[in-house]
């Protein structure tokens, strides 16, 4: 049986700051809630279509939770092989960083046509990828899981290229629905329609995007980095690479001198907000476990042994049916390594978030990421108007890893333990109907696949293949 699914929001908040001037500063002031609480709300009544799930919970596309890494920190080089819509123009899109929600959500506004070209844009963006892999010879690295990956995303990529029947982009109202219905099939939690859409022109926004990821922030606390709305730092204006990959040697001290020990991020994007302290801004992940386990490392769920790691890995804690086919025995995964992005206090003044994903809906021009995307950053839970409340939602994204060799924790004991604070001594009556209040008062948004495929890029062309396959 089949059931049917309606949700609204509301977004005047998000359309009065995507129409703010873009203020070329490195830190504007503080906009607190309380603030955003109080502006003149306009009656945007925004509503998704309705879509057919059925009822134990089955949609068309499942997505697989985790990065596994085969090469070194020094070679390795990420493909993203997702469907987000890119958002070129910087005043319909902005980024909002809870530090007390653990969050980053990104929301843009699109526009009718801009909706009718998405299946188009995938369509060319996969050409886009097969061709400059070919010019700078890169290769999926091979691996059955990561080669797997790279198939299904071409796979979709042919339906998408069915739905279109040959045709060439003419804008209608057909077309807009169909774009419509593939960014829904994609993203059927994160897309938001107007209810009156079908009444606007093509140039007229139609649809808001909300996508959450969890993030790690500071390790000290909430201090760093402090509230307010930043641009892009000017002293990183020249670091043009590190928005489209970043590897960073990592040395520390033997006897007295510096030796190299690795290298960190790995070939993710990386943005800076401030120049105040080392590097703080919007990192790729930072934590991973590794396969070959040692007496210096933590014990995994199922023990110390690349076994029980393997065990551990091959288990997915966040969906029932990942995309993927689960490895058993019989197909064990060969990485080395799996990227868990930790949703806790475990980084040094930046952010760590999955920002292969976050390149891709930003502009596709560094300069105007560097110089006009606004970057908000709060201390208390970040939050969403809903047409349907008289206050705003809460915004919890269902992820809540907090360390790479332990199962993540439920949903409310997350919600006791680290957004409330509950003193376990209360009773669990008690602990129990605060949980379901703040449940009650939040909106939780699914945790979106990675869609990171691993390829192999020679050094040579590391830095420019990396630049266009990002860029596009």
């Amino acid at each position: 049986m089949k059931k049917k699914i309606f949700l609204t929001i509301k977004t005047s908040i998000l359309i009065k700051l995507f129409l703010l001037p873009v203020i070329h500063l490195v830190f504007l002031p503080t906009v607190s809630l309380a603030q955003l609480a109080h502006l003149d709300f306009e009656d945007y009544k925004l509503t998704t279509l309705l879509y057919e799930q059925e009822e134990d919970g089955d949609k068309k596309f499942f997505y697989d939770t985790y990065m596994y890494q085969n090469q070194d920190m020094k070679s390795v080089s990420w493909l993203y092989a997702g469907f987000v819509p890119r958002m070129e123009d910087p005043n319909r899109v902005g980024v909002f960083l809870s530090k007390k929600g653990y969050s980053m959500r990104v929301s843009m506004s699109l526009t009718k046509e801009e909706v009718a070209k998405y299946p188009y844009i995938l369509v060319k963006k996969a050409k886009d990828i097969e061709e400059i892999m070919n010019n700078f010879q890169a290769k999926v690295y091979p691996e059955s899981r990561n080669q797997q990956q790279f198939q299904s995303y071409f796979d979709k990529i042919n339906e998408v290229t069915d739905s279109l029947a040959g045709r060439e982009y003419q804008y209608s109202e057909e077309q807009y629905q169909l774009g419509l219905s593939w960014l829904m099939a994609f993203y059927p939690e994160n897309i938001f329609e107007m209810e009156y859409a079908h009444h606007l022109n093509a140039s007229d926004i139609s649809v808001t995007a909300h996508f959450v990821y969890p993030i790690t922030i500071h390790k000290g606390g909430f201090n760093l980095p402090p509230d307010g709305v930043y641009i892009q730092a000017k002293e990183y204006f020249s670091s043009q690479d590190a928005i489209n990959e970043r590897r960073t040697e990592h040395y520390e001290r033997k006897g007295g001198k510096r030796v190299l020990k690795d290298h960190i991020f790995s070939g993710f994007p990386a943005f800076w907000i401030s120049s105040k302290g080392a590097g703080i801004g919007v990192h790729g992940p930072i934590r991973y476990s590794l396969k070959e386990q040692s007496s210096s490392h933590q014990s995994g769920p199922y023990g110390k042994s690349s076994e029980g790691m393997g065990r551990f890995w091959s288990e997915n804690e966040f969906l029932t049916k990942p995309m993927l086919p689960p490895v058993d025995e019989f197909s064990p995964i060969q990485s080395r390594m799996r990227w868990d992005l930790v949703r806790t206090n475990d980084s040094q003044g930046c952010f760590r978030a999955e920002t292969m994903e976050l390149r891709h809906l930003l502009p596709s021009n560094p300069e105007v990421i560097f110089r006009s995307i606004k970057w908000t950053v709060m201390t208390e839970v970040d939050q969403v108007r809903l047409q349907s409340y008289e206050e705003s939602k809460k915004v919890d994204v269902n992820y809540y890893m907090v360390s790479p060799y332990k199962f993540p924790l439920s949903r409310d004991s997350w919600i006791s333990e680290r957004i409330l604070g509950l003193n376990q001594r209360l009773s669990p009556e008690v602990i129990s109907q605060k949980v379901e209040q703040w449940k009650n008062g939040a909106i939780l948004f699914p945790y979106l696949d990675p869609s990171t495929v691993e390829i192999i890029l020679p050094p040579s062309s590391r830095n420019p293949g990396m630049e266009k396959l990002n860029q596009l």
